[in-house]
């Protein structure tokens, strides 16, 4: 049987700290390169790209939380305890392909900046959290 071209979520494993983060729902990652535009005087028009500036990183994670399990803190040591708050450690984050093992993107060194926990009266207790990271590696980057 054929396997399709386009990845699913449901084919993707999460992983932080090198454990699966099985809770996670969605994962996102902005990757800012640091381009901008150069301008000539008094023209409408760009002028010419120029590269040379500060490359951001960044991303989110939402998921569920299950019983007993810590939260970020108990299930991935994503973060410090209240007493511990000012020596957050680095995180790594990464993501890859549950059919073929291929590496989608890896975060090595991120920290957690937001979390955010809702609960509805109703409904699943949803957390999420949104880290910052030093550079995000892509399948090329590291053949």
């Amino acid at each position: 049987m054929a396997q399709p071209l386009v990845i699913a979520g449901g084919s993707v494993r999460l992983y932080i700290n090198n454990v699966v983060y099985s809770v996670a729902q969605s994962v996102s990652l902005e990757v800012t390169t640091g381009e901008y535009a150069i301008y000539g005087i008094n023209a409408p028009y760009a002028q010419e790209l120029a590269g040379g500036g500060q490359v951001s990183v960044s991303g989110s994670i939402k998921g569920v939380r299950i019983n007993n399990s810590g939260g970020i803190q108990g299930s991935v040591n994503g973060r410090p305890l209240f007493s511990d708050v000012a020596a957050s450690n680095y995180i790594s984050i990464r993501v890859e392909s549950r059919k073929t093992g291929e590496l989608l993107w890896s975060v090595p060194k991120a920290k957690i900046t937001k979390t955010s926990d809702v609960i509805a009266t109703k409904q699943v207790y949803s957390l999420s959290l949104e880290f910052i990271a030093q550079i995000a590696f892509f399948p090329l980057d590291l053949s």
